[in-house]
């Protein structure tokens, strides 16, 4: 048995809010309600460092996953995510590349939700 190698470097906490919420640093959260996936690892930052409210969600939840895969599709067809690894010197994995040649092709979000900068 082995283990998947995981650019643990490259990994990192994702907030997917409206751009009308207010929310702008990490900071803005403290004691807000957050949907965040069961397990996440960044569930302890999150409540300790910001004093988040968590609402666990598991993975395997429809509609969740569907909003969420979405999303993700389309930061990685945009283009964004490689652009964001170039601003920090990162050199893009073969899956990152891999993940934006599968889907460059679709069609961009009404309301793309981009990160906002820290």
């Amino acid at each position: 048995m082995d283990y998947v190698p995981t650019p643990y470097e490259q990994l990192g906490g994702a907030l997917v809010a409206p751009r009308n919420s207010g929310i702008k640093r990490w900071e803005d959260l403290k004691d807000k309600t957050v949907c965040i996936s069961q397990g996440a690892s960044f569930q302890q930052p999150l409540t300790r460092d910001y004093h988040v409210k968590l609402k666990a969600l598991r993975k395997q939840q429809p509609e969740m996953r569907q909003v969420l895969d979405r999303v993700v599709q389309d930061w990685h067809g945009s283009g964004w995510i490689l652009e964001l690894g170039r601003q920090y010197r990162m050199q893009p994995s073969p899956l990152i590349i891999g993940l934006h040649d599968r889907y460059k092709t679709n069609p961009s979000l009404k309301t793309p939700v981009v990160p906002q900068d820290r």
